[in-house]
């Protein structure tokens, strides 16, 4: 928000205190959600079963017995140095590369900065592109980047065809209750599955009818919906992951295992984002 003085610092320092109330609190309440295994009768049941059983315990899989090459180990150095250029750039803006007269926007920086250390990386680690591409991570997140990138390209589209009529929607409601853009920011982040969409969707919208900056600022983690329907790869890849089975979608596609935590985690994070944006600025 640089055309309102605000800084990556002032934001992170709403944000970063929020968001972790909001996960402690959905830690707690998973921490005490549900059977231990021992007493699970779902669990026993799959465990009863020979191939359930050969499916869950079959196979491992660790890196605690070998060793890794050193070009391994530089990599991920090179990985973290990015990340902390990265945050540095971001943190003090005076440092930004220029071009013509204007300084680089951070989403242009982190590109730039990913892409030179990606090239490194392959020069001198002796990372081999073929092998990465034809991995199953490498596939499944290309897959989810081509997807969300479709589904924000659409939301742009659709919200800059209709601002004034969803402008005109929102306009009574947000002005008597400004906070009530917090479930606006939610319900769209559920339907495009991408909270950069949200922000760059809804945020300019928002602005426009007056809601004041630092009110935006503090519901800015209820942008995190897209857990709501459990198509999210990420969510599906969890279920996959967990071989006892206790992770599940649900018969009824909403009773699934993300929704109470998730649910716990953006209404923490939101409330205390609020307040602490209303008491600090």
């Amino acid at each position: 928000m640089p055309e309102l003085g605000l800084t990556i610092p002032q934001v992170l320092m709403i944000t970063i205190p929020a968001c972790l109330c909001g996960i402690f609190a959905a830690a707690l309440f998973s921490s005490k959600r549900g059977l231990d295994l021992d007493k699970d009768p779902k669990y026993q049941a799959r465990l009863a079963d020979p191939e359930l059983k050969e499916y869950m315990f079959g196979s491992t899989a660790t890196t605690l017995d070998k060793k890794l090459p050193a070009t391994a180990k530089a990599s991920v150095l090179l990985f973290l140095t990015a990340l902390a250029v990265i945050v540095i750039l971001a943190t003090f803006p005076a440092l930004l590369p220029h071009y013509d007269g204007k300084p680089l926007k951070m989403n242009l920086v982190i590109q730039i900065v990913m892409l030179t250390v990606a090239g490194l990386m392959i020069l001198t680690c002796k990372a081999e592109p073929k092998k990465v591409v034809s991995g199953s991570v490498w596939q499944a997140g290309m897959v989810a980047v081509v997807a969300i990138y479709g589904i924000a390209w659409l939301s742009d589209t659709y919200f800059a065809a209709y601002k004034g009529e969803m402008m005109t929607a929102m306009k009574d409601i947000v002005n008597a209750y400004p906070w009530a853009i917090a479930f606006v920011l939610f319900a769209v982040s559920v339907l495009i599955n991408t909270q950069g969409g949200v922000v760059l969707a809804i945020m300019p919208l928002a602005y426009d009818l007056g809601i004041p900056w630092y009110v935006l600022l503090g519901v800015l983690p209820s942008v995190y919906g897209y857990f709501f329907i459990p198509n999210y790869p990420s969510d599906i890849a969890t279920v996959n992951f967990d071989r006892s089975g206790t992770t599940v979608i649900g018969k009824y596609l909403l009773n699934h295992s993300f929704m109470i935590p998730g649910l716990i985690s953006v209404t923490v994070s939101t409330i205390i984002g609020y307040l602490l944006a209303n008491f600090i600025y």
